[in-house]
C-alpha cells in the first residue's frame, strides 16, 4: 500500500513535469539570422535591412508569433566583405537553431557565404544581392528582385521602345556586379539593335578611382556620337561620381544604370553638391535606372507601413528596408505552412519546400512591391518600373511597361516585340502603359449617414499626364448618385505633359464596421477608375500620398488621417475583341474616429447595476418592492436597448453590455423570487443563502464580462 502512495505521487508529481516541460518545449521561439554588414562605411545597408526585417518580425509577435511562437531576430556582421561573409556564414550554420538567412546584403558577400548555407541546408532569401551566379552555387537560394541579367534586359528593351535609343557607351565595374551587368547589357543590345560604341572598365578597389573616371569622362567627351546614351554598370558611389564627373564636362547624355543607381547613396552623393542644390538637375538630370517598388504606385498597406515606419524610426523606409520587410514577409508566410515542432533540421528542409509552392502569379505571396513568387531557380522576374532623377528624388517615368494579359506568346509576337508598345523578355510579354499622377486636396467631408451606407464629398483632383489622356471619361466605382465632376482649369507644363484640374462633388456608397460601437473608426474611401473602353493604357500614380486641406464639416467625429493611393488593377475583357485588358483604379481614403461620450452609453446599465446590487441588501421584508422595482429595471433597459438596435445595425459590444444587463436582471428576479418563498416559508438560512447567491451571481457575472 505504501508502495503505491509513492508511486502515485511519484506520477502525480511528473504529469505536471512533463506537460509543463512539453509545453515550453513546443513554445520555443523561432530563430531568423541577419547577415549583412553592421559596420564600416556600408553599414547604413545592414542597418536598412534589419529595420525592415524587425518591423515585420515585431508586427508578427504582437499577433501571437507563428503556431503560437515568437521569432527571434539575430543579426550578423558579414563586415562587407568576402571573408567575413564566409566566416559568419560558418557560425551561422553551427548555431544549429537558425532556420533560416536574410541577406546578404552585397552579391560578393552572398557569393562567399552561398556554399556553407547549401552544404548545411539553410534557406537563405535574398533582396539586394541581384548577381545570377548565386542560385547556381546555391540552390537553396531564394531572391525577391530580379537578377542583373533581367535588370539589364528590361532597362535595354526600355531604352530602345520608349526613348528610342540607338547608340550607346558602356562604364563598368571590373568586379564580378560590373562585369556581369556589361555582358547583359551588351547581349539585349545586339539582339535588339542598339549600336555599342564603346565599352570602359573601372576598377573601384584601387585607390585611383577618381582619376579613371575624369580619363573616361574625357574619352566620351571626344566621341563623334555626342547623343550615345550612357550604361553605367558600378556600384552606388562610383556611380554618383561618374554622373557628376559627366555632368561637369557639359555632356547631356541619357544615363542609364542598375538598382545602384536607386540606392540611398547615389542619391545622397548626388544632393550633397551645392550646385545641385543650387540648381536640381544640373547633374541629375536624364538619369534612368530601374527598380522593383515606387511608393507613388503602392497600394493601402504601404501606406500603413511607411506610417508604422516612421513612427518607429523617425524616417522614411529605403528601398533596402521596403524589400526586406517584403523577405520577412515571404520568411512568415512559409514558416506558417509547415510543423515548427519539429527538428531543426527537418524544418529547414520543409520551409525549402514551403518556398517552392510559391511560384506562378496564382500561386503567390502578395507583399508591398507587387507579388512575389519564384521560378525554378529561385529566382523573382516580373517587371521592372523605370524611374527618372528629377528634383532630389527617383520619380516614376511616364511610359512603363506592364505585364501584358495576353496567353499566347508566338514565335511572330516575340520577333515583332521591341516597338513602342510591346516589349518581351525571357518569353514573358509586357505592354505600354501610360502613368497619370493623381493629386487629391481641398476635401470636405460631410453627413456621414451610418443606416443608408453614405456619406458626402468635395474635394479637387488634378491629373498630370502625356499623350491622349481624357480625364473626362473617370468612372467614379462607390457612386450613391451622379457625381459632380467639372473642369476648373488645364494647362501644358515645360516637360512635355499636361495638367488638369477638376471639382468634384458627390455622394458615396461606403462600408461601415460598427463592432466597436460607440468607439468605432471608420475608413471613408472614394474610388476612381478609367472608363473600360477607353482606358486601358492609363495607369494611375499617386502625385502625392499626402492631403494638406481636409474639412472634416461633423461634431459626431474626429479626423484620424488622410492619404491617397492606387487601388487594385481590375480585369475588363472586351466585347469585340475577347481579350483581357486591366484597369487601374485610385482612392482616396479619409479616416474619422467617432466623438463620443461612453459614460452616456453606460450609464444606464451602470446604474440598473448599482440598484441591483444595493438591492440585496435591503430587509427581506421589503424585498417585493424590490422585486417590482427589478421589473422595471427590465423595462427601462429594454427601453434603451431598443433605441440603440434602431440606431446601430451591426452587433458591438454595446449590445453585450445590454445583455449582460439582462442577465444581471432575471437572475436578481430569480433570486428575490427565492428569498420570498424561503422567507414565506419561515427558513432564514435558505433567505441568507439566497442573499448571498444573489451578491456573489451578480459580481460573477459582472467580473465574466470584463474577462470577455
Amino acid at each position: 500500500m505504501k508502495k503505491t502512495l509513492i508511486l502515485l505521487l511519484i506520477v502525480l508529481v511528473l504529469i505536471p513535469l512533463v506537460y509543463f516541460s512539453y509545453h515550453c518545449y513546443n513554445k520555443r521561439p523561432l530563430y531568423l539570422a541577419v547577415a549583412s554588414t553592421f559596420s564600416g562605411v556600408n553599414k547604413m545597408y545592414g542597418e536598412e535591412m534589419l529595420k525592415g526585417v524587425q518591423l515585420y518580425i515585431d508586427k508578427i509577435n504582437q499577433e501571437g508569433g507563428v503556431q503560437g511562437k515568437k521569432i527571434l531576430v539575430v543579426p550578423f556582421d558579414d563586415k562587407g566583405t568576402m571573408d567575413g561573409a564566409f566566416e559568419i556564414s560558418k557560425e551561422i550554420v553551427n548555431k544549429n537553431n537558425m532556420l533560416a538567412v536574410l541577406g546578404h546584403y552585397f552579391s560578393s558577400t552572398s557569393v562567399a557565404a552561398s556554399f556553407q548555407y547549401e552544404k548545411n541546408r539553410i534557406p537563405s532569401i535574398n533582396a539586394s544581392a541581384t548577381s545570377d551566379l548565386i542560385p547556381i552555387q546555391n540552390q537553396w537560394f531564394f531572391r525577391i528582385i530580379p537578377p542583373n541579367s533581367y535588370q539589364c534586359t528590361f532597362l535595354t528593351a526600355y531604352a530602345k521602345s520608349a526613348l528610342g535609343v540607338k547608340e550607346a557607351v558602356i562604364i563598368h565595374d571590373n568586379d564580378s556586379y560590373g562585369s556581369g551587368l556589361n555582358k547583359y547589357f551588351q547581349k539585349q543590345a545586339h539582339i535588339i539593335g542598339i549600336d555599342i560604341l564603346k565599352t570602359y572598365e573601372i576598377n573601384s578597389g584601387q585607390t585611383n578611382i577618381d582619376s579613371q573616371i575624369n580619363l573616361i569622362t574625357k574619352a566620351i567627351n571626344n566621341l563623334k556620337q555626342p547623343a550615345a546614351t550612357i550604361f553605367i554598370a558600378v556600384h552606388a558611389l562610383e556611380a554618383a561620381k561618374l554622373v557628376i564627373s559627366i555632368r561637369k564636362n557639359h555632356l547631356t547624355n541619357i544615363i542609364m544604370g542598375g538598382d545602384s543607381l536607386a540606392s540611398d547613396v547615389f542619391t545622397n552623393k548626388i544632393q550633397s553638391h551645392k550646385e545641385e542644390k543650387s540648381s536640381p538637375g544640373v547633374y541629375s538630370k536624364n538619369v534612368y535606372t530601374v527598380s522593383g517598388y515606387h511608393s507613388k504606385l503602392a497600394g493601402k498597406k504601404d501606406n500603413d507601413f511607411r506610417n508604422n515606419f516612421y513612427q518607429q524610426f523617425g524616417d522614411s523606409p529605403s528601398i533596402v528596408a521596403v524589400n526586406y520587410y517584403d523577405a520577412a514577409h515571404v520568411f512568415v508566410e512559409a514558416l506558417k505552412k509547415i510543423n515548427t515542432n519539429d527538428y531543426v533540421n527537418s524544418i529547414r528542409k520543409n520551409l525549402k519546400q514551403s518556398l517552392e509552392q510559391f511560384y506562378s502569379k496564382n500561386k503567390c505571396i502578395h507583399g508591398l512591391t507587387g507579388r512575389i513568387f519564384f521560378d525554378s531557380n529561385g529566382d523573382m522576374k516580373k517587371s521592372m518600373l523605370v524611374t527618372k532623377y528629377s528634383g532630389g528624388k527617383y520619380v516614376l517615368a511616364f511610359k512603363q511597361y506592364l505585364s501584358s494579359s495576353r496567353q499566347e506568346t508566338t514565335k511572330s509576337l516575340l520577333e515583332k516585340a521591341v516597338d513602342e508598345d510591346l516589349i518581351a523578355i525571357d518569353n514573358k510579354l509586357f505592354t505600354k502603359a501610360e502613368l497619370v499622377f493623381v493629386g487629391i486636396d481641398h476635401v470636405k467631408i460631410d453627413s456621414i449617414q451610418m443606416n443608408q451606407k453614405t456619406f458626402h464629398a468635395s474635394f479637387e483632383v488634378s491629373f498630370r499626364f502625356q499623350g491622349n489622356f481624357y480625364p473626362e471619361n473617370i468612372e467614379f466605382i462607390n457612386a450613391a448618385s451622379p457625381v459632380k465632376f467639372e473642369k476648373k482649369q488645364t494647362q501644358n507644363n515645360k516637360n512635355n505633359d499636361s495638367s488638369a484640374l477638376f471639382f468634384v462633388d458627390g455622394t458615396f456608397f461606403n462600408s461601415y464596421d460598427l463592432r466597436s460601437y460607440p468607439l468605432d473608426s471608420q475608413d471613408l474611401d472614394v474610388q476612381f477608375r478609367m472608363n473600360c473602353t477607353t482606358g486601358a493604357n492609363f495607369f494611375f500614380s499617386a502625385e502625392t500620398n499626402k492631403i494638406d486641406h481636409l474639412l472634416l464639416d461633423s461634431s459626431k467625429w474626429n479626423l484620424l488621417k488622410a492619404n491617397t493611393y492606387v487601388g487594385d488593377m481590375e480585369d475588363y475583357i472586351s466585347p469585340e475583341s475577347m481579350q483581357k485588358k486591366r484597369f487601374s483604379t485610385f482612392n482616396m481614403n479619409v479616416s474619422v474616429k467617432r466623438s463620443v461620450n461612453i459614460y452616456s452609453f453606460l450609464a444606464v446599465a451602470v446604474a440598473i447595476n448599482v440598484i441591483l446590487f444595493i438591492g440585496n441588501f435591503v430587509s427581506t421584508k421589503k424585498t417585493h418592492i424590490i422585486l417590482q422595482l427589478t421589473l422595471g429595471l427590465l423595462i427601462i433597459n429594454s427601453f434603451f436597448h431598443s433605441i440603440y438596435a434602431m440606431t446601430v445595425m451591426n452587433i458591438s459590444w454595446i449590445e453585450y453590455v445590454y445583455l449582460f444587463t439582462y442577465g444581471i436582471i432575471f437572475i436578481s428576479i430569480i433570486n428575490k423570487i427565492g428569498i420570498l418563498c424561503a422567507f414565506d416559508k419561515n427558513k432564514p438560512r435558505l433567505v441568507l443563502f439566497f442573499k448571498l447567491t444573489g451578491i456573489f451571481s451578480q459580481l460573477l457575472i459582472i467580473s465574466i464580462f470584463f474577462m470577455i
